[in-house]
């Protein structure tokens, strides 16, 4: 019954409470693919589910590792209070690496003392250091579009980012820096 109510290139179970599908697709044809997103995100509002699509699978003997990455979206991921419904797990990536990471190191002790004093100096005088920095970081380090959307002047948001590197004692010019901060500032998000 639950195959009728899909395309005849998806194929579709249940496993475990959960409607996992297959969907054969070798278009590389990006009208065919909007098309088939449009009817699959019509068919998912129509019956009412969410969606977690794993990584393009390459083979199907590594069918495991494509379901561990529907399951992560599954179990961490999906917010049923939001309009969407599709979760492609390729936009978590980070968040899952991040996640195996700190199930072996704890994520407090990522953190060095440097991210620690930006903290509590973000809190002591309720200055939104790390939003600066996260839309700063975003932005790649574009001063002109990061001052423009936190509705800054130019000017005022140097001498932010200027107290940051204080803060931080180390230079945002530097693109490991960089990296750690942004897996740091994501670790905190998915605390949150």
């Amino acid at each position: 019954m639950l195959n009728l109510s899909i395309p005849p290139h998806i194929l579709a179970t249940v496993y475990n409470g959960n409607i996992i599908g297959i969907m054969r697709s070798q278009v590389n044809d990006p009208r065919i693919e909007q098309q088939i997103s449009v009817y699959f995100q019509d068919l998912l509002k129509e019956m009412g589910y969410i969606a977690a699509i794993s990584n393009e699978m390459t083979d199907l003997l590594h069918a495991d590792v494509y379901y561990q990455q529907i399951t992560f979206l599954c179990e961490n991921c999906i917010n049923t209070s939001s309009a969407k419904l599709i979760y492609h797990f390729n936009d978590y990536i980070m968040d899952y690496i991040l996640q195996i990471c700190t199930d072996i190191i704890p994520e407090a002790s990522l953190f060095t003392s440097d991210i620690k004093r930006l903290q509590h100096y973000e809190k002591k005088k309720k200055i939104d250091l790390l939003n600066t920095l996260i839309r700063y970081l975003d932005n790649e380090c574009n001063v002109t579009l990061t001052a423009q959307e936190l509705y800054l002047h130019r000017t005022s948001l140097v001498k932010r980012l200027a107290r940051i590197e204080k803060l931080l004692n180390h230079s945002l010019d530097d693109p490991n820096y960089r990296l750690y901060l942004r897996i740091c500032l994501r670790c905190l998000k998915m605390q949150k």
